[in-house]
């Protein structure tokens, strides 16, 4: 009778288990949804949200919380608990529309904000390493002597995206690209200007420091494995680099940077590897072959130079850097700008 009764209880025990559960909102949304970010009613619409934990102003839900993110690659679908809430856009398209990049570069800024400074110091390292390693490679291509006049700057502009790739690829931190993402909040009013204001200082200050250990380092190791004419090449652009005045220079670090941006947003705006190799190849080979400046790549090159050269650190930091990093904030500023007031959503 004992053994009836088990038995019969096993296979009701078994019989449950291989029953779907009921279907349950609740569940469904434990399950599948992220919960998601939002940015303030200021021109983005009603909504409430949280992001890690950190309360912030009701607002628009995001899709995801930063390109660097599952959520803004994989972004769930919108969800708002209060009704007649206006969600930010659900798109199955291959690119995001303009409005929901804004969105997610302002949500980037927030999410960098509230990183640990060592996080930030790491990924900031893996960036100027990165970068450093495609400023390496152009120096490489555009240091072969070529016929045809203009042709090695040409093929140096070509392969020197691949520094910018890997950092989008992996996630790392390039401070020309935070020039962005830390003035966006303050455009979204994602969060209180006082508190938008201290995570760009921090962001800036400690995205700097890692950019220039990485790219420094590797300038350092590049200078005793140049070649001949590689060394004459890196000698020449930072003689060039450190001679322009700092007017010109300033100038065209504004160009340089709204062309890193540009790419940087349409990488954001992409959900395919190979769409982002190729929204980072035309902006980033356009400004390396107009010869514009990028602080942050001549945080290697001009080091680099200054192996082969008469160059000293007092021509770098002042004839070069200071000019290129003011220049750089200015265009990063103005690509954000223009962005908000063009695709701005009401």
């Amino acid at each position: 009778m004992f053994s009836r009764s088990a038995t019969a209880c096993l296979a009701t025990l078994l019989r449950a288990s291989s029953r779907p559960a009921p279907f349950s909102a609740s569940r469904m949304m434990s399950t599948r949804l992220v919960r998601p970010m939002a940015l303030p009613r200021h021109g983005l619409g009603p909504a409430m949200g949280s992001f890690s934990g950190l309360k912030l102003a009701p607002a628009r839900s995001l899709r995801g919380y930063a390109e660097g993110s599952p959520q803004a690659h994989n972004p769930a679908p919108a969800f708002s608990p209060h009704p007649g809430a206006v969600a930010a856009p659900v798109s199955t398209a291959t690119m995001l529309q303009p409005d929901a990049v804004i969105i997610n570069i302002s949500a980037k800024g927030v999410y960098m904000g509230h990183l640990s400074v060592s996080r930030m110091l790491v990924g900031s390292w893996m960036a100027g390493v990165f970068l450093s390693f495609g400023c390496s490679l152009m120096v490489q291509v555009a240091g072969i002597p070529f016929a045809v006049p203009g042709l090695h700057l040409f093929l140096g502009a070509l392969v020197f995206p691949v520094g910018l790739t890997l950092i989008t690829w992996h996630g790392a931190d390039l401070l020309t690209g935070c020039y962005m993402y830390s003035f966006m909040p303050f455009l979204t009013k994602a969060v209180p200007a006082d508190e938008a204001a201290r995570n760009l200082a921090k962001v800036w200050t400690t995205v700097f420091v890692g950019n220039f250990i990485g790219c420094v380092s590797l300038a350092l190791i590049g200078g005793a494995l140049t070649n001949p004419a590689t060394a004459t090449f890196a000698a020449s652009l930072a003689v060039k680099k450190t001679s322009l005045g700092f007017g010109v220079v300033f100038l065209k670090a504004i160009g340089a940077n709204f062309l890193v941006c540009t790419a940087m947003a349409g990488a954001m705006a992409t959900q395919t590897p190979g769409g982002k190799l190729l929204c980072i190849w035309l902006p980033i080979s356009t400004f390396v072959a107009l010869g514009l400046e990028h602080s942050i790549a001549n945080m290697f090159l001009i080091p680099l130079g200054m192996h082969f050269s008469n160059v000293t650190v007092y021509d770098f930091l002042v004839g070069n850097l200071v000019p290129s990093t003011l220049g750089n904030i200015v265009g990063a500023w103005v690509f954000a700008t223009a962005m908000w007031l063009r695709h701005r959503r009401h």
